[in-house]
């Protein structure tokens, strides 16, 4: 994990590594007001406005998969905190 205790524990990870499911693409991702376009390779950060073509009817899939990669373990949660303010790391969805 990179960054405070309560950073979300994708943050950092690459995007190969976040085995989303086959019909999940990454499309684009806006990193303080600059767009990237993603890779395998790309890394998350804090603050990453990431957005994602998923077909219609995954839609709750998608949102339930998403909070499962950005909520912290119980560990992570019982971890000491950091008085510096987080920015929310945040998703975005086009539905085919």
């Amino acid at each position: 994990m990179h960054g405070p205790p309560d950073t979300p524990p994708i943050i950092g990870q690459r995007l190969a590594r976040l085995n989303l499911p086959r019909d999940f693409l990454v499309i684009h991702i806006r990193r303080q007001g600059e767009g990237i376009m993603p890779h395998g390779d790309t890394m998350l950060c804090l603050g990453d406005v990431v957005t994602f073509l998923v077909p219609k009817e995954d839609a709750e899939v998608l949102r339930a998969y998403w909070q499962r990669l950005v909520t912290p373990t119980p560990a992570e949660k019982a971890a000491p905190k950091t008085s510096e303010a987080l920015t929310e790391f945040v998703f975005s969805a086009i539905w085919t």
